[in-house]
């Protein structure tokens, strides 16, 4: 015959085609891929959806500790200034003291110098007295 393409002369015989079985199976292939690749995808969702949730919980606890930590550091400062105007309070204390006493030693000092210059100028007339006591006394003593 012509155009038969079959070389043993007879009736065209078809020959099985397992056509069908390789769909199936491609398709089964196929659905098994797309299930798998949706269930990757839920799971990169859930990921993302944790690591938003731990990176804003992440950034909250921070704030938190940030803002704990500046409030400390505020109540430091201010006990810090505290202790400072305290410290100047005696200091300024001390100084107005220490200035009170050398006021007072100078003062001291002041009188001690005009009882010395007082006891040597009574000391000098006296001797200058005495001795003129002494020579008065002595001529009319011996006369």
């Amino acid at each position: 015959m012509i155009g038969d393409e079959n070389d043993g002369g007879g009736a065209v015989q078809k020959k099985p085609r397992a056509t069908g079985t390789i769909a199936r199976a491609a398709t089964e292939l196929s659905s098994m891929a797309a299930d798998q690749l949706s269930q990757l995808r839920d799971v990169v969702q859930d990921l993302s959806k944790r690591i938003e949730r731990e990176a804003r919980s992440r950034a909250e606890t921070i704030s938190n500790e940030t803002g704990k930590a500046g409030r400390m550091i505020g109540e430091q400062f201010d006990a810090l200034k505290r202790e400072g105007s305290k410290i100047s309070a005696r200091l300024k204390e001390a100084v107005s003291r220490s200035d009170k006493r050398e006021q007072v030693r100078a003062e001291i000092l002041t009188k001690v110098a005009e009882m010395r210059e007082h006891s040597a100028g009574s000391a000098g007339e006296k001797s200058r007295s005495n001795g003129l006591r002494g020579r008065r006394s002595r001529p009319a003593a011996r006369s």
